[in-house]
């Protein structure tokens, strides 16, 4: 089944204030085996390895090192984004996960804020991502970091409707189509 997708349209957004006991900064090296761990969990469903991450990340269109996220608490790496420009000139988010013991308190959030600062000073007019219906927690904080769902495909209306519903959410605004020129339409709960 195709991934849901997401867009953002470009729009000031205020950089990660600092938490008390949170650390937002750019991976590093020595954060490769905590970031295997909590992808292992929150994407691939099985054990990461390195090769997934040089796969999935070193080897994106995109890719910078500096573009790669972390959110630490203790010293300890806890959660993880990844912002891009692809080659399109379009921002994307990729690989937005957090570590099970640390899910409810907002990392995700700051880790989006921050990314979307970093695509915002890089000029990026439009930011995707991509996810699975099953991420209803993500999928929350995606709508209130302002992505609205695309209707780039025929079951998208459907899906997002019957969304909404899980959200609570009686309509959801959603881009049209996949360019950027797509109206916003209403997407009413199932």
């Amino acid at each position: 089944m195709k991934q849901l997708k997401m867009k953002w349209k470009r729009k000031k957004t205020e950089r990660t204030q600092a938490v008390k006991d949170i650390v937002i900064r750019p991976l590093e090296e020595r954060d490769i085996p905590e970031w295997l761990e909590i992808m292992s969990e929150a994407i691939y469903g099985r054990r990461a390895v390195y090769d997934d991450f040089e796969r999935d990340i070193k080897c994106h269109d995109g890719y910078r090192a500096e573009g790669v996220l972390v959110a630490e608490i203790g010293g300890k790496t806890v959660a993880s984004t990844t912002a891009m420009v692809l080659s399109s000139g379009e921002g994307y988010i990729h690989m937005v996960g957090c570590d099970v013991n640390y899910r409810g308190r907002g990392l995700g959030t700051l880790l989006l804020r921050e990314a979307m600062s970093i695509l915002y000073d890089k000029g990026c007019e439009f930011v995707t991502l991509t996810t699975d219906d099953f991420r209803v927690p993500a999928i929350k904080s995606y709508l209130r970091a302002g992505f609205l769902p695309v209707l780039n495909d025929v079951d998208m209306r459907e899906r997002w409707s019957t969304l909404a519903g899980v959200l609570g959410a009686e309509e959801l605004y959603a881009y049209d189509g996949d360019d950027n020129s797509a109206k916003l339409v209403v997407v009413g709960a199932k």
